[in-house]
């Protein structure tokens, strides 16, 4: 397969602290390694595209920032979207994070940096080389929106969205708008026009019960006067202030991270204000009420239908099928994935008797896959024999340390806490952590099995340590559930070969707790160390 490295100096953050030209060295077998000093700049962007072109390649490594760097920033999908037009399907992009958790982390240890950093790049050249590539299915966004609430932020969401001629549905869960905002009389006219609009339906006293679909063609389904409904909109924006109560009610349904006050979170305070990790979804963040309340919400409505309207303004959006596939010889139709299935993406075709996924529910987060007993389901994006394979390189790392770590990290918040991690010790660099911690990113803690586990000691970790969504903020909803179900069957096994079984630990954790993840690897690791003295046992 043919396969190009591009590593970026990230300015000297990395090659600082990274022998970046060491590194480098290291991949003459593949198709092309290129060094930048960054990845974003314009003439190096030109360049790796046209690189990509020249050398036909089929998969490429970003070495430099976090994946999540690309989610953050304003033009990250972008970036994404232009390495696929150039040819490079999106399942063969692989990442290798050098800065947030390799340089900062690590910046007294140059060569245990070093290390770390080569068995990040070997895993995300791993996962290139055995992702499959995936399909794309282009949508007809629907001109029309549903507004989640009667703040004034809603209301003015929805007159800006009618005036652009677009169908608004308005969804509150009392029997009339809510007027307890200070200054509430300057969105008189603004309420009298959206609430005499032909294209503004309001549908008050109903309790959402489902949401689901992709950006540009979504479903709600609500109850209202004792009788079930259904819409079908382009986009959402949730505009349900301060209100807890409904935050928590809805935040399963439409699947966005709530901060530790119960409030709905945006993707980032700073780049993206109203945006999520969904394109077709916007918040109208909360603001305590001051004078210039009214003010903020009004410019929050303002940016999140700018938002929303230059992606349903489109022909068509692309969308990227990651569902988890099914081997329709080993399936058994036994119905483990319908019951696991937070998202109700999974059912059993009553003809061919074999297990069907909904690609407009699925969300890949593989908890179906572990709980299938025949093996017949996999993810498209992170492979199980990915995974053994990547825990088996990530072993193979040079022991710099008394002990050896795997840090699993769930894609939503043990992975950014990581990055969190990397900031902080960047401002602070005694609050660090060992180079021997060697991070694995899954989707979900609920795709984690005791295979992984297994497979981890016997490659010779001393300890292996699950960073995941705390309880009620599972971005898969259950994921968190159903790993409790299995965390004691994953003690029970290891310790029946003689294995300690506090070897094993789970951390739950926030996106934006690095702090709480360098104090609990650092203590996992001292407890790891004291235990070394009795002589650990490893699987061989």
């Amino acid at each position: 397969m043919r396969i190009g490295l591009f590593l970026s100096r990230e300015e000297g953050a990395v090659s600082e602290v990274v022998d970046v030209g060491a590194l480098a060295s290291n991949y003459s077998h593949l198709t092309t390694v290129k060094v930048y000093d960054n990845l974003a700049g314009a003439s190096n962007r030109l360049d790796l595209l046209s690189e990509i072109g020249r050398e036909e390649l089929e998969g490429i490594v970003l070495a430099g920032p976090s994946t999540k760097y690309y989610h953050r920033d304003l033009s990250g999908k972008l970036f994404i979207d232009s390495i696929e037009e150039a040819g490079i399907n999106t399942n063969k992009v692989g990442f290798a994070n050098l800065k947030e958790q390799v340089a900062f982390p690590h910046k007294g240890d140059r060569e245990g940096a070093t290390a770390k950093a080569k068995a990040l790049i070997d895993v995300a050249i791993e996962k290139v080389r055995l992702r499959h590539p995936i399909k794309t299915i282009e949508v007809a966004p629907r001109k029309s929106v549903a507004i989640i609430g009667t703040t004034a932020g809603a209301i003015v969401a929805a007159q800006r969205f009618l005036e652009q001629d677009f169908k608004v549905h308005v969804l509150a869960k009392t029997s009339e708008i809510s007027k307890t905002q200070d200054h509430w009389e300057a969105m008189d006219l603004t309420q009298g026009y959206v609430e005499t609009h032909p294209k503004a339906d309001f549908h008050f006293d109903c309790t959402i019960t489902d949401v689901y679909g992709w950006c540009g063609d979504y479903t709600i389904e609500f109850e209202q006067d004792g009788n079930t409904h259904d819409i079908n909109i382009g986009g959402i924006i949730i505009a349900v202030g301060g209100d807890r109560g409904w935050t928590a009610r809805l935040q399963p349904l439409v699947q966005i991270d709530t901060d530790d006050d119960g409030l709905f979170r945006t993707e980032d305070p700073l780049t993206l204000p109203v945006q999520t990790t969904d394109p077709g979804k916007m918040i109208i963040p909360f603001r305590h009420a001051n004078s210039e309340t009214l003010g903020f919400e009004i410019a929050s409505a303002d940016s999140a239908v700018l938002g929303l309207e230059a992606v349903l303004n489109k022909k068509e959006i692309s969308h990227h099928v990651t569902v988890s596939e099914v081997d329709e010889d080993l399936c058994g139709a036994c119905g483990s994935c319908v019951r696991t299935c937070a998202f109700r993406a999974s059912h059993i075709d009553p003809v061919k008797q074999v297990s069907v996924i909904d690609p407009r529910r699925c969300r890949g987060c593989g908890n179906c896959v572990v709980a299938c007993p025949t093996q017949a389901r996999d993810l498209l994006t992170n492979p199980n024999d990915y995974l053994l394979s990547a825990i088996r390189i990530l072993g193979q790392t040079p022991r710099l340390d008394t002990v050896k770590i795997l840090a699993i990290l769930c894609n939503a918040c043990g992975y950014s806490a990581a990055d969190e991690a990397g900031y902080i010790a960047k401002k602070f660099p005694d609050l660090g952590y060992p180079a021997s911690v060697l991070p694995l990113r899954v989707e979900c803690g609920g795709r984690v099995n005791s295979e992984y586990t297994l497979h981890a000691f016997t490659c010779g970790f001393d300890g292996v340590v699950i960073v995941r969504c705390r309880h009620g903020h599972c971005h898969n909803i259950i994921g968190n559930r159903d790993m409790d179900g299995r965390i004691n069957l994953f003690r029970t096994v290891i310790g029946s070969l003689g294995i300690d079984t506090e070897r094993l630990r789970v951390v739950d954790i926030s996106p934006k707790q690095g702090d709480v993840f360098i104090a609990e690897i650092n203590r996992f690791v001292e407890e790891i160390k004291e235990r070394v003295g009795g002589g650990l046992k490893c699987l061989s």
